[in-house]
């Protein structure tokens, strides 16, 4: 390769010619990290600059073949990127030079990045590959996606280098923010010497002013300057501004503030305890949330009509009840959520036709609901009573404000919670119409709105949510392709701001889900590197391992299938040891009271493996969680609740059992790869046992 005279070559549309310029100029002008220069890959030695790349073509609309001259160019160039779209697809030149290239023999030296279009029906890229592709074998080829909702050009162009050099995407990605963050500290410093000297500008002109108006003037300043650098700058550069502002708001008088001021301090101090939440510095966000809400507590005293205050007395109790959730602290969580839900119900009376304030009501119910779904005690009918009046509460609100995107986005994340609850009561037909919905919002707002990153991360939690439903009804190449998609969109977000340990929390998460779906489809070839890039991804994050309960699940999901992965590839010493070590943690979790919803199935989903690998129950510990598998429509039996009944009957040897939830589960369309394995494998499956 070394002697050809191209780094590669671009094929694309006319049409495509400014995306062709502009992939031109980034590929040629891209400086390889320092570090990874000179490394052998499986592309030779990485180089320090990816270029030449040839791009001119000359015209050939009356021709039927292509040039000499392009002909040589394919001849000279080490890899073929296509510029995918539907202009591309349609295009004869662009399906000629495909056909060409795989006739050199260099058909796995093609890569393809997509820049215009939309999904097809399935959610397949079909509508923008031109059909050459598929002709080489390239049917669904792993895409860069450079279109602003997807992976967006930067991350699209590091995928094409990191394919191109033969380097692993997540070690190029890290090499390059670790570039970008030291022009991004130079930047934060700036920024704070801008604030402290406005800061001093401020004082000086005020100095003289009496000390309510100070006081004003100092509270307001320094609340609407965070607001306004929040959406530009990362935590770090947030932290230090949170800092300065701590110094100043301290020293106000909070009996001189008016309500508006003083709402406003109160806010200024949540924002501290946004920011140390993110930055994984739990007791420093409580201590800020608390001082919070005591402030509103206060002016609510002071101010008892003010129904701003109260709004955001209620906003407060729900800060700290959300901390406690992910902390694994259900009780105190659903105490604030409870005093959350009083609040908006208060709210609500004070006007009862303000939308703003329904609103509210309804977020308070879906977290009533969110909460207790989230427990290992599954639905109820509370829980369905909360989530019915979210959702008709806000279908009054959208009715009246359709246009509103922030709206939309939180009407969604109620629909979901709603899908998520018929997905425990196993009406899968339900569940998969109301995920489908979201879906379809999300992908409308992040359309419409495609620099807002709070979409983006709205539109990657509604594909984790369809790649679920899709595994769960067996729709695997959607749900594999669904999750990849979720993954792509959180770890652009988690690599803008490496110090927000939740982004890449919310990373790690989805992987560990991809993971096991490859496991239990038997793709362990795929599989392997997820599971060490998950293994790596746990390394930094110990710290947080041991303090977020969500986080030690994932843990021990992780564990499950890395066992699994032993156990299929015949190292069934290594996957009992990963077992014991996931079973022990969980036996942790479940003494310290840390319990969900998902508790039973990760239990049973353990000891069955365990069975199948000794041929005997590892009891490391006993809990009430598996009843006796009695499955009752009446009790909204969730399909991961009778599959984990199916389980442990299996290993009791009750076949009667076993059968009774084996029925349940095929009647409601149950179709998860494990659990079609296991009813196959045990002749549970009418007309199915193979």
């Amino acid at each position: 390769m070394a002697s050809l005279r191209f780094k590669a070559y671009l094929s694309y549309s006319h049409k495509d010619e400014v995306w062709a310029a502009w992939l031109h100029r980034a590929l040629e002008t891209y400086r390889v990290p320092r570090k990874l220069v000179g490394n052998n890959t499986n592309a030779g030695s990485v180089p320090a600059r990816v270029r030449p790349v040839f791009r001119d073509r000359e015209d050939m609309s009356s021709s039927s073949d292509l040039s000499e001259t392009l002909s040589q160019s394919l001849a000279d160039s080490e890899n073929l990127v296509v510029i995918c779209s539907p202009a591309a697809k349609a295009s004869h030149w662009v399906n000629e030079e495909i056909r060409e290239f795989a006739r050199l023999g260099r058909s796995k030296q093609i890569f393809c990045i997509i820049v215009d279009g939309e999904p097809a029906d399935d959610g397949s890229v079909s509508g923008c590959l031109p059909p050459a592709l598929a002709e080489i074998g390239f049917n669904e080829p792993l895409a860069a996606d450079a279109r602003k909702w997807a992976d967006g050009k930067q991350a699209a162009k590091l995928k094409l280098v990191a394919g191109m050099l033969g380097l692993r995407l997540d070690e190029l990605r890290q090499r390059d923010m670790q570039r970008r963050r030291k022009n991004q500290l130079l930047s934060s410093v700036v920024i704070l010497a801008a604030i402290t000297l406005t800061l001093m500008t401020v004082f000086s002109q005020i100095s003289r002013k009496h000390e309510q108006e100070k006081a004003e003037q100092l509270a307001t300043f320094v609340v609407d300057l965070g607001e306004r650098l929040q959406s530009d700058s990362d935590l770090e550069t947030l932290a230090l501004i949170s800092t300065e502002a701590s110094k100043n708001l301290q020293s106000l008088d909070q009996d001189k503030l008016s309500s508006e001021t003083g709402r406003k301090v109160a806010l200024a101090v949540r924002q501290m305890g946004r920011v140390n939440q993110f930055r994984d510095k739990p007791k420093e966000a409580l201590t800020a949330f608390t001082k919070s809400r005591d402030l509103l507590f206060d002016l609510k005293e002071k101010y008892p009509d003010d129904a701003q205050i109260l709004f955001e007395l209620g906003n407060a109790e729900f800060f700290i009840g959300n901390l406690y959730y992910r902390q694994g602290a259900s009780d105190q969580a659903l105490k604030h959520m409870q005093d959350y839900f009083d609040l908006s119900l208060q709210l609500l009376a004070t006007d009862p036709d303000n939308p703003d304030w329904t609103t509210e009501l309804a977020y308070a119910h879906n977290n009533l609901a969110a909460l207790q779904m989230e427990s290992e005690k599954g639905v109820n009918s509370e829980i369905l009573m909360h989530v019915a009046e979210a959702t008709t509460l806000m279908e009054e609100v959208v009715e009246l404000r359709p246009e509103d995107d922030a709206l939309i986005a939180n009407y969604s994340t109620i629909l979901a919670w709603a899908a998520d609850s018929q997905l425990l009561a196993c009406n899968l037909d339900k569940a998969y119409s109301l995920r489908s919905q979201v879906k379809m919002l999300a992908e409308k707002s992040s359309r419409q709105n495609p620099t807002n990153n709070e979409l983006k991360k709205n539109l990657a939690f509604a594909l984790t949510g369809m790649g679920r439903m899709h595994s769960m009804i067996g729709e695997f190449d959607l749900a594999k392709q669904n999750l990849n998609s979720s993954i792509s969109i959180l770890q652009l977000q988690a690599d803008s701001d490496p110090s927000n340990v939740i982004a890449k929390q919310e990373v790690v998460d989805r992987r560990v889900m991809l993971a096991k779906l490859l496991l239990d489809l038997g793709e362990l070839d795929t599989a392997k590197p997820l599971l060490e890039t998950i293994s790596i991804a746990f390394e930094p994050l110990n710290e947080l391992w041991q303090r977020d309960a969500g986080f030690q699940k994932d843990y021990i999901d992780f564990m499950i299938s890395a066992a699994n992965y032993d156990y299929q590839t015949q190292d069934t010493s290594a996957a009992k040891l990963k077992l014991q070590a996931a079973m022990q943690h969980q036996k942790e979790l479940f003494e310290a009271g840390h319990r969900d919803v998902s508790e039973e199935y990760r239990q049973a989903n353990a000891r069955y493996l365990w069975w199948q690998i000794d041929g005997s129950d590892n009891v490391l510990y006993h809990s009430d969680l598996l009843g006796d598998g009695q499955t009752d429509a009446s009790e909204f039996q969730g399909c991961n609740n009778a599959d984990a009944k199916m389980r442990m009957a299996i290993i009791a040897q009750d076949g009667v059992k076993a059968n009774r939830e084996a029925s349940y589960l095929l009647s409601k369309g149950y179709a998860a790869p494990d659990f079609m394995k296991i009813c196959k494998q045990q002749n549970l499956c009418s007309g199915s046992a193979q």
